[in-house]
């Protein structure tokens, strides 16, 4: 079991404690809640039909009191325990769950024996106390633990027929019908029992696989989100759910995109860095966006601006053409928001060239990075540099222009141009 596997079941396990210090709370409202019940009940049944004389009936409230006074203080103190066990991050021992079910299987076989000394075997084995048994069994299901809801489906069962069956033995008054003190009955409620117990462990199990998806999802979702931002498109989205954010390392096609600020660094000189970063927010926020929107990423944040990527993960139709179209929106959007006062006058420089790329998730397990290497990146990064030597905001190469054609998109081809690092000058296409 790796460190991730480990951590889930931890929290599975926490969650477990969570649910069975409900459980004991449940148990303990449910049977305090219901002493009154029972006590009104006996009240009208004696009243209306003389059922129990007098001492009879005071010794049934005695036994009812007693046993569910019992069962209210070891459910509080019960939920006291695993308090202090969730208190000090410690697991309960699964063999301790098993044998507080046969506790409780115990317990409530001990308050229906207490019916039956008191009043009658018969109406003890046959009234509504025994149906105590399902309710201990149906919320096994919130331990999450589909042998654990068998075996106390199977405890209570076992418990409640030889209980039955000994009883019944006892008896010298045969009753009419006759078929009350027969075994039938009582297995045939102790198979309810055991099915129950089935039941609730199917459903136990559901919960508890659906449990575990639900937490590998979200800790996907959050790794993926670590790597590439809560902004993605909804193809970039299903695939980083599908592949948990671990892509593993591919040659691909790519567009890069490298915007730049304008004379940053002069303008964050002026100011406050609380209103540099301000600054950044109001800007970068719908460019991201705009980005997103046509099928691109933003890999990394480079202070004054930002690299994109366009076709990785996720190919979305045309990547050089999504680029340029995300490209002109986002020196529209520049320009409206400087109309609209909110940011001062800000030009972008944007760089823009397409080529084949590795691309991948690397780092360490615990955290890792997706990144886009190769000469491509390089030539986009000097393509944006190249902005200012041409007083443009937008420029491309001829990989990307040959890529989108055709494009309802004006673009004026300059000088081939001298770049550092390459041998040949590169040709560009200045689009705004």
């Amino acid at each position: 079991m790796d460190q991730r596997q480990r951590a889930l079941e931890e929290q599975i396990e926490r969650g477990i404690l969570e649910s069975e210090k409900l459980r004991q709370t449940i148990l303990a409202i449910v049977i305090a809640c219901g002493m009154p019940f029972v006590y009104a009940t006996l009240r009208m049944g004696t009243q209306w039909s003389g059922a129990f004389a007098a001492d009879t009936f005071d010794r049934l409230v005695v036994a009812t009191v007693v046993a569910g006074s019992g069962a209210v203080v070891y459910g509080l103190v019960t939920r006291q325990l695993i308090a202090r066990l969730l208190a000090r991050g410690q697991r309960m021992p699964r063999g301790v769950r098993f044998a507080n079910s046969v506790f409780e299987a115990i317990y409530v076989t001990l308050f229906v024996l207490a019916f039956a000394w008191v009043v009658d075997p018969i109406f003890a084995f046959t009234s509504p106390p025994t149906y105590l048994y399902l309710i201990f069994v149906l919320l096994t299901i919130l331990q999450l633990d589909f042998a654990l809801s068998v075996f106390t489906g199977v405890a209570s069962a076992l418990a409640f027929v030889i209980a039955g069956l000994v009883e019944f033995s006892k008896t010298t008054t045969i009753p009419n019908p006759s078929v009350l003190i027969s075994p039938v009955p009582l297995l045939v409620k102790g198979i309810i029992f055991i099915l129950g117990g089935i039941m609730a462990g199917f459903v136990a199990r559901e919960l508890r696989r659906r449990m575990v998806h639900a937490i590998e999802t979200m800790e996907e979702k959050n790794r993926a989100i670590e790597m590439f931002g809560t902004h993605v498109s909804p193809k970039v989205a299903e695939a980083l759910l599908r592949s948990g954010g671990d892509f593993a390392g591919e040659q691909k096609f790519v567009c890069i995109m490298f915007l730049d600020i304008r004379n940053f660094t002069s303008f964050s000189e002026r100011i406050p860095p609380k209103e540099v970063v301000a600054f950044l927010d109001v800007l970068f926020d719908p460019l991201v966006t705009i980005v997103n929107r046509h099928g691109g990423i933003v890999n990394k944040f480079l202070g004054d601006g930002f690299m994109a990527v366009f076709g990785a993960p996720v190919a979305e139709g045309n990547p050089c053409r999504e680029a340029i179209s995300a490209a002109i929106e986002i020196v529209a959007e520049v320009e409206t928001m400087v109309s609209a006062g909110k940011i001062p006058p800000t030009k972008v420089g944007i760089g823009l060239h397409a080529g084949e790329a590795i691309t991948g998730t690397v780092g360490a397990q615990s955290r890792k990075e997706y990144t886009v290497i190769g000469d491509t990146v390089n030539l986009a990064s000097r393509i944006e540099q190249l902005t200012k030597k041409f007083g443009a905001q937008v420029l491309v190469s001829d990989a990307v222009w040959e890529h989108a054609a055709p494009m309802d998109v004006t673009a004026e081809a300059l000088e081939k141009t001298e770049v550092k690092g390459r041998e040949a000058p590169v040709q560009v296409y200045k689009i705004a």
